[in-house]
């Protein structure tokens, strides 16, 4: 039944949805590491009675590529927000389309059945290539030399400094793709998106667990170190964080399990998010310094990507 429903309206609703995780953020203004606390055992909690009653996988392979992929993304989530600190979100977005290409490369090194079958229709590999590229290649000619869209502090935090100190998502975001497609391949889809999504939160969000206790001012408890999980606005947020997160999750899962090339997915993730961004903030009046023509182009290169895959 699963594989009935096509990857890419799965990609389409993990865009969607991590659109809304970065909108529930901005308006609940949540200390990330401790939101991640949150979704990471709500996750589990919410998908272990459904665990419970599957077949569990019994690969060793596939829980040590689940370690490894909530290890890589813990190691993600607290780079990303240390270079949001030091040179503000303008870099994530410019540099984050870098793993699209990359993560496609790197497949087809590991699969290069995949690459010579795609090869063999060649108009559909030159039409492939040019999708990949489009997002990397319309972000940094628009972050570059578009003065109404991008002000001069942001020109000058996107720099080759910048460009290293966040190059480390890059790599982690292509093998967070990687491990992913390996080990969803190894289980019935289903499973994929049950054991996946339930594993991978539960691992990244005990690895933030332990960052944050371990963090924390020497004089204080475990217990006044988590005391804050219990505020308000983080319940609140952190509550719908694992309903939308529960989705995202399982969407992510289901699309990286048929597409035939994970890079696909990522492509389509970074068109789709801002433009649900941009619909919250005209429905909201909120103010924004949405590129429009940019988000075009991402969102034409990845239908054209849909429609030959």
């Amino acid at each position: 039944m699963l594989s009935l429903i096509p990857w890419w309206t799965s990609a389409i609703c993990y865009g969607i949805f991590s659109a809304l995780f970065m909108l529930i953020n901005q308006h609940f203004k949540v200390n990330p590491r401790l939101l991640t606390v949150y979704y990471g055992f709500g996750n589990f909690i919410i998908l272990f009675p459904f665990m419970v009653y599957m077949e569990t996988p019994d690969s060793i392979i596939y829980y040590i590529l689940i370690m490894l992929c909530g290890l890589v993304v813990f190691f993600s989530d607290n780079r990303e927000l240390a270079t949001s600190s030091k040179y503000g979100g303008i870099v994530t977005a410019t540099f984050y389309p870098i793993a699209i290409p990359l993560t496609t490369l790197v497949w087809w090194v590991l699969n290069p059945a995949t690459f010579w079958n795609l090869l063999k229709q060649f108009d559909v590999f030159l039409i492939t290539i040019i999708c990949v590229c489009i997002p990397i290649v319309s972000i940094f000619l628009f972050n570059y030399y578009s003065k109404k869209q991008t002000s001069n502090k942001e020109k000058k935090a996107i720099t080759k400094e910048a460009l290293r100190f966040f190059a480390p998502c890059i790599i982690y975001s292509m093998l967070q793709s990687i491990l992913i497609k390996y080990s969803v391949g190894m289980v019935s889809p289903a499973q994929a998106i049950i054991f996946n999504t339930g594993l991978v939160s539960l691992v990244n969000g005990m690895f933030n667990l332990i960052a944050l206790v371990s963090s924390s001012k020497k004089e204080l408890t475990v217990k006044e170190t988590l005391k804050p999980l219990l505020q308000r606005n983080i319940v609140i947020g952190g509550s719908i964080s694992i309903v939308v997160l529960t989705i995202f999750a399982i969407c992510k899962y289901h699309s990286l399990k048929f597409a035939p090339n994970p890079a696909y997915v990522s492509a389509i993730n970074i068109s789709f998010t801002p433009i649900i961004t941009i619909l919250f903030n005209k429905i909201t009046h909120t103010k924004d310094k949405a590129n429009y023509l940019l988000t075009s182009i991402l969102l034409t290169s990845s239908l054209i990507l849909i429609l030959i895959s």
